[in-house]
């Protein structure tokens, strides 16, 4: 309910001094005193092939965003002045030098978070798979110098949600996934154990 937010959507991230969010298809930042300034007015246009933006991160490492958009099946990096840096995932990069290569293409995903050492984990929707796996946690390696994508794990949750959902790193190197339809929280190690879990009642 916060004034220039109302129709805000998906998700927002703390910044300097304020918040930005995903409105419509473009990023709008909100300073403490309510001023609202649009950081990037078309996203389609910074990564192309935009169709519904879902999940934003701010990185104060180097002062920029990572955006998710699932219906251009993409994650893509882009500094506040709304430059491109790089793109992982998604079809027809408007830079394709910026572009991951060979990145399998997925069916809906939702939230992620990007260390400043370039761990990457998204959270997989897997929709198309009406098999056990469920959701996954999948964890990456980004190399930004060689544009290359490893990855290091991935954890299946068994649990689904065709809508949503969440991952964070912790500070221990533990993993928070959130499952929004099954309304499961969990804590998994680096070894895939769950440690913690919370089911909502």
């Amino acid at each position: 309910k916060l004034s220039g937010l109302k129709t805000a959507h998906h998700d927002l991230t703390a910044i300097p001094g304020g918040v930005a969010a995903l409105l419509t298809n473009s990023v709008v930042e909100r300073s403490g005193d309510g001023t609202i300034t649009t950081a990037v007015p078309n996203l389609a246009a910074v990564y192309g092939n935009g169709g519904h933006s879902n999940s934003i991160h701010y990185d104060p490492s180097d002062d920029s965003y990572t955006v998710g958009d699932t219906g251009a099946h993409l994650y893509a990096k882009i500094t506040r002045q709304g430059n491109l840096v790089w793109q992982f995932g998604g079809a027809g990069p408007m830079d394709p030098s910026k572009a991951f290569p060979g990145v399998p293409r997925w069916e809906v995903a939702h939230g992620h978070h990007l260390l400043s050492a370039g761990t990457f984990v998204v959270f997989d929707n897997n929709y198309l798979d009406p098999g056990p796996a469920g959701t996954i946690a999948r964890v990456l390696k980004l190399d930004t110098t060689t544009m290359t994508a490893t990855s290091m794990r991935s954890y299946q949750s068994g649990l689904r949600t065709n809508t949503l959902g969440d991952v964070q790193f912790l500070r221990n190197g533990d993993i928070l996934m959130t499952v929004r339809e099954a309304g499961t929280i969990r804590q998994i190690d680096p070894s895939g154990q769950v440690v913690a879990q919370h089911v909502l009642g």
